[in-house]
């Protein structure tokens, strides 16, 4: 009945998706100028719902269908060509357990069943948490359960590898606390699992805040059990075998943790962290409404517009867990006596995890602590709305079993009276910004996300409709409230059902779904280009990741890592002005304006150096140019100096001085037919080196090359280098060095020779031995508990 619950709600709000009637992924963002369909009056009618939720359109997907082509083909999908010049797939998670069924059917449809995996993983460990840590009672905890995956940061990420992590932190906080009970038990073996699982589910930050979370609820009951004076030898036996359940899960995840750590350790935006650069720093308690009125700052929907000016996913409005929940429910668990500890315990839970978004002094200055700096902190809030939506279940539970003393009752009337009330008065007198907004409009002005007065009279009722539902609900909360006296037995269940009608209510607002037909369309000027060799470049125009659909590569990327030696590499050939937001560098560069000269069509250096062959513009072509493709709505310049993707220069010089390399390298007159820079010495001849390289075979995670070397020489691939890439020469080992800054070559003497480059991370092959280790002293955990039954502690 729990799980038929749970998958009811996602048959409410995504039903077209399940038979097929619609995908779910927001595909209307693929219309929005200069993304990726051209611009028809068929294109420019279609209404982008939410303009900001493009991730999954810009990167999981992409990934995702070539993370799935890469197993069906029979391989590991461990490196990625057609993004940065080359770099370890990282962006999904491959290894968890929602990606296998898009080993097993890779079409989109796949992706509303992996949603309806995610929100049973969710509710049932949130049911499994409620039952056997809280101690309740069916009804209460199913419908918690029912709830959980409708809350804030499962609507709001929904799609995003977040949602997919969050959704193990019940069972992990489950698994914690029975494995603080009875260590030596099966449920450290439990705990390993539900850990990997977290882990390997594809956002590794929000996986570390699963366990901050864990970690948090298993001191302080460790703490209680001080306080208690229990056994100091049994409390350190819980602690190590909770503390070795969470290693061996790390341990089990770690063919996939560690060469994500060691690729996110050469990420800008990992440098830029850990030197104290703040991409969304703590905002205060103006932030605190939106937990119960998640849109009181509006959104960034068509029909809304963002007061905050922030991104509504980041925000505390994440953390929603349902008005009735959070104002009326919550409280009252503070009225179970033998819930108290827990109910601590939750509150606890949601100070830390919204401490970050509210500014709380002390503990902003602990998570901005070494380490913990890395993490997306705004993002906690997920903690926060689980242990809400727990403490309501606490509430229900309370409700269930006996009458309450009116005393209990006054703080969350006077909660929903005020709260109720300035819904009311909302919905009535809209926020005065959007006064500001009109004499803006009036003015000729262009406002983001309001194209005109008719657009923002839509945006005015849609602040009124959400808080006149907000005040709807509130007066029904007080109602019941009111009843609770007389029909304690009939108020309970109409809470619950209350509060899933509002949760509901709330998700339909934000439902990414696109009809098929809008599922990656062919684009003529993508045909046009596939099979043809080099990389393109789209100037202001197909954000990265969008040509991989095709099989293309692009010189740019966005993987949420930005390699710093690529990126420092590929802006010497930006335009200064290029936008280069802090979450993706390379997304919108347009290179430094070329001219055409009597041999065609003239670019920095690097952009040759890096094989950017094709150049893809949007509209017309100005009358004096002529591409060398026209497509609807998109034409193509062919770039004639691209250097092939391996070449052999005339000589190498070693630069061992990073800035005195990029110096050189950003010379419009550097030629790197010429002139190949290193950073160790080599021992060629004296003399221009002469050879030809020729690309033989190859596949994501190995290049086979045909070398014909008159003398003896650098051969440089111009893919980007990376410590995992090994080499052959004649069958024999032989360094990858890492060439002009950032790509990489081998050194080959005159003759003929067969040159193989092969992706094998040494972090993947440490994180296997550590799995398979793992996975034996899990079993051995496992056979252990079996033979004897562990004490409880």
């Amino acid at each position: 009945m729990v799980a038929a619950g749970i998958v009811a709600g996602q048959l409410l709000l995504f039903g077209p998706s399940f038979v097929g009637r619609s995908l779910l992924l927001p595909l209307d963002v693929l219309a929005l100028p200069g993304f990726y369909l051209p611009q028809t009056p068929q294109t420019t009618a279609i209404e982008v719902r939410e303009p900001l939720r493009s991730d999954p359109i810009l990167t999981f997907e992409p990934w995702r269908r070539f993370a799935a082509a890469e197993v069906r083909a029979g391989r590991l999908p461990l490196w990625n060509p057609h993004a940065f010049a080359g770099v370890p797939e990282v962006r999904w998670g491959k290894y968890g357990p929602f990606a296998w069924p898009s080993y097993l059917w890779p079409s989109a449809r796949t992706l509303a069943w992996t949603q309806l995996l995610v929100a049973l993983a969710a509710g049932l460990g949130a049911y499994g948490f409620f039952r056997r840590v809280l101690g309740s009672s069916f009804w209460p905890a199913a419908a918690g359960a029912w709830c959980y995956p409708l809350t804030g940061y499962f609507v709001l990420w929904q799609g995003y590898p977040t949602s997919h992590v969050a959704a193990w932190l019940p069972a992990v906080l489950w698994a914690t606390d029975a494995t603080l009970a009875r260590p030596l038990s099966r449920a450290g073996a439990a705990l390993a699992l539900v850990t990997a699982a977290a882990a390997l589910s594809g956002q590794v930050d929000i996986a570390a805040q699963v366990l901050l979370a864990a970690g948090a609820w298993a001191l302080v009951k460790l703490l209680e059990g001080a306080w208690d004076r229990r056994s100091p030898r049994r409390l350190l036996a819980a602690a190590a075998g909770t503390g070795a359940g969470w290693l061996l899960g790390l341990a089990l995840a770690a063919p996939y943790l560690l060469p994500l750590v060691d690729y996110a350790r050469q990420g800008a935006r990992t440098a830029a962290r850990a030197s104290g650069v703040e991409e969304r720093p703590p905002v205060g308690l103006s932030a605190l409404p939106q937990v119960v009125l998640p849109e009181i700052y509006g959104a960034s929907r068509h029909d809304s517009f963002r007061l905050a000016g922030d991104n509504r996913l980041e925000s505390s409005a994440a953390a929603y867990a349902g008005l009735v929940a959070t104002l009326l429910l919550a409280p009252l668990a503070a009225a179970s006596r033998r819930h108290r500890r827990h109910a601590l315990r939750l509150l606890l839970l949601v100070i830390l995890g919204l401490a970050w978004t509210l500014n709380l002094p002390g503990l902003v200055a602990l998570l901005r602590l070494p380490g913990l700096d890395l993490l997306s902190h705004n993002r906690f809030v997920f903690a926060a709305g689980f242990a809400l939506l727990a403490l309501a279940v606490i509430g229900l539970e309370r409700l269930h079993r006996g009458p309450l003393p009116r005393r209990w009752l006054a703080v969350p009337a006077l909660a929903l009276l005020l709260t109720g009330g300035f819904a009311w008065y909302r919905s009535v007198v809209p926020p005065p910004l959007l006064d500001a907004v009109e004499e803006r409009l009036r003015a000729g002005a262009r406002v983001r996300n309001v194209g005109d007065l008719e657009a923002l009279a839509e945006v005015r009722r849609s602040f009124r409709r959400h808080h006149a539902a907000a005040a709807a609900t509130a007066v029904l909360a007080l109602g019941l409230l009111a009843l609770l006296p007389r029909r304690r037995r009939a108020v309970a269940p109409a809470l619950a059902v209350l509060l899933l009608g509002e949760l509901l209510w709330h998700a339909r607002t934000t439902n990414p779904q696109a009809p098929p037909e809008l599922d990656y369309p062919p684009l003529p000027v993508l045909d046009a280009l596939a099979g043809r060799p080099g990389r393109i470049l789209g100037v202001g125009c197909l954000p990265p990741n969008l040509a991989m659909i095709s099989g293309l590569s692009d010189v740019r990327g966005y993987d949420a890592v930005d390699p710093t030696r690529y990126l420092e590499l590929l802006s010497l050939a930006a335009d200064p002005r290029s936008p280069r937001p802090s979450y993706a560098r390379s997304m919108w560069l347009t290179p430094q304006a070329g001219f055409l000269d009597a041999d065609g069509l003239r670019l920095h250096p690097v952009l040759d150096l890096l094989g950017v062959r094709w150049l893809i513009f949007r509209h017309t072509p100005p009358p004096s140019i002529t591409p060398a493709i026209r497509a609807p709505d998109y034409w193509v310049m062919e770039n004639t100096r691209a250097l092939p993707r391996a070449f052999v220069p005339a000589r190498v010089e070693p630069v061992v001085d990073r800035r005195e390399r990029l110096g050189r390298l950003a010379d419009a007159d550097f030629d790197p037919r010429r002139l190949a820079l290193v950073e160790t010495r080599i021992d060629l001849p004296a003399g221009d080196a002469r050879g030809t390289a020729t690309l033989v075979a190859e596949v994501p995670n190995r290049l086979e090359l045909a070398l014909a070397m008159a003398t003896p020489g650098l051969v440089v691939v111009a893919d980007r280098w990376d410590a995992g890439w090994r080499a052959r020469l004649d069958g024999r080992p032989v360094p990858v060095l890492r060439v002009d800054h950032a790509l990489r070559g081998v050194v080959a003497p005159a003759g003929e020779h067969r040159l193989v480059f092969t992706y094998r991370p040494a972090g993947l092959i440490w994180g296997i031995g550590a799995a398979i280790a793992a996975a034996i002293a899990a079993a051995g955990w496992l056979y252990a508990a079996r033979r004897r039954p562990a004490p409880q502690i």
